[in-house]
């Protein structure tokens, strides 16, 4: 039997030199979290040298989005493998540094909570919605009419499964820097991308598709050249999948609810 903690180590286990140190030591232990950043860093590494010692060459970064990146008229047509490759590949390495950092930070903590399997399920559930969203505006909507249809790159639907899962575990925890409780943020950062989605301007969402146009044309021009609904669609995996890893267990009670329902169910059909 393990004593219990004594109020002395309580005390430097919440300290902030104790969190810190919990951190490292969970972020040290995160073997799928590295190994995921790993291939990351590596799909982006090897075209991106590539270009360094063959400059007169072909740009392989771009054949590598083009390749891996989801192009839903693509996917639908035969490349079934972007549905899922598009992760692996990103538009710069700020994007993937920002999305490294994120998994690194987010990942290490998810780890210390769930099983290896339920990890990687995470992952690919999360970036597979989030590619059904996108794909899905772009196919089941008119939204680039004339245009050519948009290539969607990067692991932000796995930053926000990992986000909205840990914000589902502990709903009630205060997450710094917002000083606000799980259940809050990840309410908030659902109706948010729900939000920004419908507010793309080729959505024919009326007053908000305008409004979304008039946004993007006079503050943020390069507001819908993210992937919004991706974002969702990752948001709504995190949270539903840590839903459904919270349920209730099979118990005792359950199991005699479950055989009495059966034996009526017995009785009246003699």
């Amino acid at each position: 039997m393990i004593p219990p903690a004594s109020p002395e180590t309580i005390s430097r286990m919440s300290s902030a030199k104790g969190r810190t140190t919990r951190a490292f030591r969970q972020l040290r232990a995160a073997k799928s979290t590295w190994l995921l950043v790993r291939i990351l860093l590596l799909v982006q590494a090897i075209p991106s040298l590539w270009n360094i010692f063959n400059p007169d060459g072909p740009d392989r970064v771009s054949q590598l989005q083009y390749l891996l990146g989801l192009n839903p008229h693509n996917a639908v047509s035969g490349q079934y493998w972007q549905f899922l490759s598009y992760c692996f590949i990103h538009g710069n390495w700020s994007h993937l540094l920002l999305n490294a950092a994120a998994i690194l930070l987010l990942g290490s903590k998810l780890e210390h909570y769930i099983a290896k399997r339920s990890f990687w399920i995470l992952a690919a559930l999360s970036t597979f919605v989030g590619a059904g969203l996108f794909s899905a505006c772009e196919l089941l909507l008119p939204l680039t009419a004339g245009l050519a249809s948009p290539t969607l790159v990067g692991s932000s639907a796995i930053c926000f499964a990992f986000l909205l899962f840990l914000t589902t575990l502990s709903p009630e925890s205060k997450f710094l820097p917002f000083f606000m409780s799980g259940r809050s943020i990840g309410i908030c950062i659902i109706i948010l991308n729900l939000f920004l989605t419908a507010l793309n301007p080729n959505l024919p969402s009326g007053p908000l598709a305008e409004w979304g146009a008039y946004l993007s044309l006079n503050y943020s021009p390069d507001l819908f050249k993210v992937s919004h609904a991706c974002h969702l669609g990752g948001s709504l995996v995190g949270f539903f999948y840590g839903k459904w890893l919270l349920r209730p267990r099979i118990n005792l009670v359950r199991l005699r609810r479950a055989r009495e329902k059966q034996e009526r169910r017995a009785e009246a059909s003699r």
